[in-house]
């Protein structure tokens, strides 16, 4: 039972996010094992939603809530971003390279923060895409 399995001290919650019914989603992955995910906090309890969302990661990092849309954005560290239409809809942006740190939204933009850069997502393509070289020159000018 993965309720029973799941022991704190063993998971390290990076990042939650809140919807516009209050329900409350935390980013995890387990530092020293698989146990991380997509959790929702519910009468004092953790479900992993991880399965429910089809998130096929236990690496998640962080989490973007879109008021306007009542999207969840997940960001993992392994198979990029998932996005979550919490009336049950997913978009998957598939990539294994993405690396993902952490995710924020930006004038009708996405805006994706992962290990080798920013990148941009509008209408489900990546618009714009900055280096970390091109970053630290920018911000060293």
């Amino acid at each position: 039972n993965d309720a029973e399995e799941l022991v704190f001290g063993r998971s390290v919650f990076w990042d939650y996010a809140t919807d516009k019914k209050n329900n409350v989603y935390r980013a995890a992955w387990w530092v020293k094992g698989i146990k991380g995910g997509v959790f929702q906090i519910k009468n004092d309890s953790l479900i992993n939603r991880t399965e429910d969302f089809g998130v096929e990661s236990s690496d998640v990092k962080c989490l973007f809530y879109d008021k306007k849309l009542d999207l969840l954005y997940v960001g993992t560290r392994d198979k990029g971003v998932y996005e979550i239409d919490l009336s049950e809809k997913i978009t998957y942006f598939k990539n294994e390279h993405l690396n993902i740190v952490d995710i924020e939204y930006a004038k009708d933009a996405l805006v994706f923060l992962t290990k080798n850069g920013l990148k941009t997502v509008s209408n489900n393509k990546i618009t714009k895409q900055v280096s970390n070289t091109q970053f630290l020159n920018y911000s060293n000018e």
